[in-house]
């Protein structure tokens, strides 16, 4: 279970919105894997089930996807 989920909760299972961007989440080309972060941030709990990836995702090759994972989850957890 990842952070976001401890300590925010949330359903474990995705809205087919979250699955079509988790789908983009996983993309090969950073730059979608980036508009992908940032596009589940606007989500709130919605986002929960994607958190596991997100976090992954702060991990990433290119640092601009790394920043954008960092910032979904701040963004969904804490609103900004």
């Amino acid at each position: 279970m990842g952070l976001f989920k401890k300590l925010f909760g949330g359903s474990s299972e995705p809205t087919e919105r979250v699955l079509a961007i988790m789908e983009r989440m996983r993309s090969e080309d950073p730059l979608v894997r980036k508009a992908a972060c940032e596009e589940i941030a606007d989500l709130g709990d919605e986002a929960a089930p994607a958190t596991g990836l997100l976090e992954d995702l702060i991990q990433d090759v290119d640092g601009d996807v790394c920043n954008a994972a960092a910032a979904a989850i701040s963004k969904a957890t804490r609103g900004y």
